[in-house]
């Protein structure tokens, strides 16, 4: 390890923070791998969440439902 990793690592930590990723882990993975591991936290995409539809439908209907709890009639809205 050199001090180059080192200076890399608080790059990587606010790249990963700024992409919504771990700092912690992307600060360890520069530690070890260096400016490669900043690369890599800059240019990989990240992965879309897909969920089952009937998971969608039953979590959108659970939220409306609670937002919806308090209002009893149009003047509470």
């Amino acid at each position: 390890m050199s001090w180059w990793n080192l200076v890399f690592v608080p790059f990587s930590a606010i790249i990963a923070f700024g992409k919504g990723r771990s700092m912690i882990l992307w600060s360890v993975i520069t530690v070890f791998t260096g400016f490669i591991g900043t690369l890599i936290v800059t240019f990989t995409p990240q992965k879309e969440i897909k969920l089952p539809i009937a998971l969608q439908n039953f979590l959108q209907n659970r939220w409306i439902r609670q937002e919806m709890k308090g209002i009893n009639s149009p003047a509470d809205l």
